[in-house]
């Protein structure tokens, strides 16, 4: 039953009279026995390890037995398995059938002559997935998926054949290897408790009996290994029939010899050794010859390397011989229509399970448009399954032609826009950044794919849209692929520029504009909007927009979103508004419903600076107006406003303003965003502060703007010292004045009147603004409650205030 080659001083010859006793009792038959044993029937989990176990000494067994097993081992696990009803299969692991055959497998690689018996063990391999595949349990058709999916990669060479069959030193297969006992906790334990030299005596003699692996087997002896083969009691010589080649009776003899010469060794150790110093459960054996045969050379005779050679060298051949082979399998997935059944399963793990199985078939045969109407179909069954179906679309767009890439876009189209959700957009963007870069690779003709959905979804009326989530989403999705593919940009800013001159779609236009602007490099983007500028004159296109609000009445929102990209084109850009156009812009917002917005606005971007995101990408700032358009604002418009109307927001805008020309003709100096020093009394604009604090009909502006004439006169520049009381004198004059000619108007009025009422108002003011001037501490108490006092020159002796007093 066994053999051994010529030379060979590593195999144990105990072993192997031990392996010879053990085959000639029938121990591999009686496992085929039990295998097919149909009364009580052996778990595919114990027939595995029962196969590994007849897989260990497959080297030292003769050529023609092992053929002859080989073949039974095939029939018996074949007829095994094809035994289980449904219902018992749903107990068997595919796994482990596939272990028992890569065991089987792994013997056969040893034969000469097992090409067809290999090649049938593949098939049946197939047959048994493809069985898994169809049964009517959800983990036993993920099992057969997994095994097609790795028989795939054997086939296209990502993973050997030998991992495929599981060969390899341990007898792994693949799916892990089969370990044994815990042996690593027994050495240290005995390490431990031996007395001193018995362990290291005992590892001697196990190494002596130690079979080791083939692949240590080199080549002649030399010299010193010859030496040491002549001292190891283990490597005696053999009749010329105990060698490969010998007869059965010489190889009994031969066993017979070993065996006594085992014994003899045996007992001679056992005289010399301790009692406590034997391994329990192990024959003892002679501590020198032990030492000597572990130390022994590692080579085999010329002979034994030349047989050793020739069984890797047919192995090899054996391996490459394989049936898996890719035009194999790419007929047998189609006539089995295993595409077809996987998504028959309509199961989201079962779909990414075979994504391998579809794209082993796009990329090496190309897809069926049959095929991809039945992988987008399964994007229309339920959401799970829709995620993994458009990440299998978009993974396989590098497979296909363009011309499908095409077919595909057109059942994108066919979704309503009332199905776009984040997972829809998202994949849309997804498989036109792939679609794109595949066009160009192929250098076929460019297509648009997701930018022209998202374009035509923002186009739609907005009733049409969805949801702002979603329109925000698709422009998100637009910035991002025209920020990856800068030749789309053009384009579609000359539609945003259309839709602004025709007046449809104005803000989401502006919204992807501004974004489509920002997708250029930093140093880029002042160009690209003065470009902009240059031949669309976008700047008098939101002009036109503003100039609509008197006309259409537009939200606030309309108009807010007008002005936020108008800052957003000035602020990073050198471009500046002329005085035709900020004569437009007046304008257009003067008297118009949300005026407020563009006070804010105009006060935002005085003469000065505007004001932009200090922690932004690109801190530039540009002024927006010149010097002169600055003052002609202030002085051809602002000085006209109807002061007794004018809102906190409107005061606001007029006070900038006034702060930038006086600081420009260099009347004042500016010292923070509102804090100032007076350096000459002849200030431009200064009466509209009069006019606004005694006939503003709003109270709060009325005192602010009184507040402000006040600060006038206090906040003065050391060189006016001098001239500063005189100023002061006037100006307390001037409030003398207004306060009686308002308390002469008041009683020339009908008791009752608005008009008495408006005298009474305008009376109260003056009185406090005069509290607040000839107060002694008015320059050293706060400035709240400095505003808020009031003199009590009208209550004498703490009396009660009245108009006459």
């Amino acid at each position: 039953f066994v053999e051994i080659a010529a030379g060979d001083i590593h195999t144990s010859y105990f072993y192997l009279v031990n392996l010879n006793k053990f085959l000639a009792l029938g121990g591999l038959d009686v496992m085929l026995e039990r295998i097919g044993n149909r009364d009580i029937k052996l778990p595919c989990k114990a027939m595995s390890l029962l196969l590994r176990l007849a897989d260990v000494p497959k080297h030292e067994l003769r050529p023609a037995y092992r053929q002859s097993f080989c073949e039974r081992a095939f029939a018996a696990v074949k007829e095994h398995v094809l035994g289980f009803s449904q219902n018992e299969y749903r107990e068997q692991g595919l796994e482990d059938i596939i272990e028992s055959l890569n065991a089987v497998s792994r013997m056969t690689a040893l034969c000469t002559d097992a090409r067809d018996l290999r090649n049938e063990m593949e098939r049946f391999k197939l047959d048994m997935a493809f069985h898994y595949l169809q049964l009517p349990f959800f983990e036993a058709r993920l099992k057969g998926i997994e095994h097609i999916t790795h028989l795939i990669r054997v086939a296209m060479g990502e993973v050997s054949y030998s991992n495929s069959t599981g060969g390899g030193s341990n007898g792994s297969s693949g799916g892990g290897a089969w370990r044994g006992g815990n042996t690593r906790s027994w050495v240290k334990h005995k390490q431990s408790h031996a007395p001193d030299g018995s362990y290291e005596k005992f590892l001697a003699r196990s190494n002596a009996l130690r079979a080791p692996h083939r692949s240590q087997q080199q080549g002649p002896l030399n010299r010193e290994e010859a030496e040491a083969a002549e001292t190891n009691p283990y490597a005696l010589a053999l009749p010329e029939s105990a060698v490969k080649g010998g007869t059965d009776a010489a190889a009994e003899a031969a066993t017979a010899a070993t065996a006594a010469t085992v014994a003899e060794a045996a007992a001679g150790d056992a005289a010399e050794s301790p009692d406590d110093e034997k391994p329990e459960g192990d024959s003892a054996v002679a501590d020198d010859g032990g030492r000597e045969g572990a130390a022994a050379g590692k080579g085999d005779g010329g002979d034994a390397a030349e047989d050793d050679d020739q069984e890797a060298k047919e192995a090899k051949e054996a391996s490459h011989e394989s049936l898996i082979t890719v035009p194999f399998m790419l007929q047998w997935v189609a006539d089995n229509d295993i595409i077809n059944k996987i998504f028959q399963l309509e199961h989201p793990e079962a779909l990414r399970q075979g994504t391998k199985i579809i794209r082993f078939v796009a990329k090496e045969q190309t897809l069926s448009n049959e095929l991809l109407d039945v992988i987008w179909g399964a994007s229309t069954l339920h959401e799970s399954l829709q995620a993994v179906v458009f990440k299998l679309i978009v993974d396989l767009l590098d497979c296909i032609r363009p011309d499908q890439i095409d077919y595909l876009y057109g059942k994108i189209l066919s979704l309503p826009s009332s199905s776009y959700n984040t997972q829809v957009l998202t994949f849309i963007s997804d498989f036109t950044k792939k679609a794109m870069r595949v066009r160009q690779e192929k250098k076929a003709e460019e297509r648009l794919y997701g930018l022209d959905i998202f374009w035509q979804l923002l186009s739609k009326e907005p009733g049409e849209r969805g949801s702002s989530a979603v329109i925000n989403e698709a422009c998100d999705h637009l910035e991002k692929l025209l920020a990856g593919y800068p030749g789309q940009r053009e384009e579609f800013m000359r539609r945003c520029i259309a839709n602004l001159r025709g007046g449809v779609l104005v803000e989401v236009s502006l919204s992807l504009l501004t974004r489509i602007i920002r997708s250029f490099k930093s140093d880029e983007i002042p160009q690209t909007i003065c470009q902009l500028d240059k031949e669309h004159g976008i700047v008098d296109c939101i002009l036109l927009e503003l100039a609509r609000e008197r006309k259409e009445a537009l939200s606030q929102a309309a108009v807010q979103a007008r002005l936020d990209f108008l800052v957003f084109i000035l602020t990073q850009s050198d471009l500046m508004i002329s005085i035709p156009q900020a004569d437009r812009l007046w304008d257009s917002i003067l008297n118009a419903e949300h005026s407020d917005l563009a006070y804010q606005w105009l006060e935002t971007v005085q003469y000065s600076y505007l004001e932009v995101d200090p922690y932004g990408p690109a801190v530039t700032k540009f002024p927006a107006f010149s010097v002169e358009v600055t003052e002609h604002l202030f002085s051809a418009k602002m000085a006209n406003l109807d002061f007794a109307t004018i809102s906190v927001e409107g005061f606001r805008m007029y006070r900038r303003f006034f702060l930038s020309v006086n600081a420009h003709h260099r009347l004042i100096r500016r010292l923070g965003e509102n804090e100032f020093r007076v350096r000459d009394f002849n200030l431009r604009g200064l009466e509209a502060f009069w006019k606004i604090g005694l006939s503003a009909g709003n109270k709060t502006v009325a005192r602010m703007a009184l507040s402000y004439v006040r600060n006038v006169y206090e906040n003065v520049s050391k060189k006016l010292a001098g001239e500063a009381q005189e100023k002061r004198q006037k100006f307390v004059m001037r409030c003398m004045a207004e306060l009686t000619g308002a308390r002469d108007r008041w009683l020339a009025a009908a008791p009752g009147s608005a008009e008495r009422e408006q005298h009474a108002e305008k009376i109260s003011r003056c009185l406090s603004l005069l509290a607040s001037v000839v107060s002694k501490d008015n320059r050293t108490r706060d400035p709240e409650e400095v505003h808020g006092t009031r003199l009590h020159l009208a209550t004498a002796g703490g009396g009660k205030k009245t108009p006459e007093n």
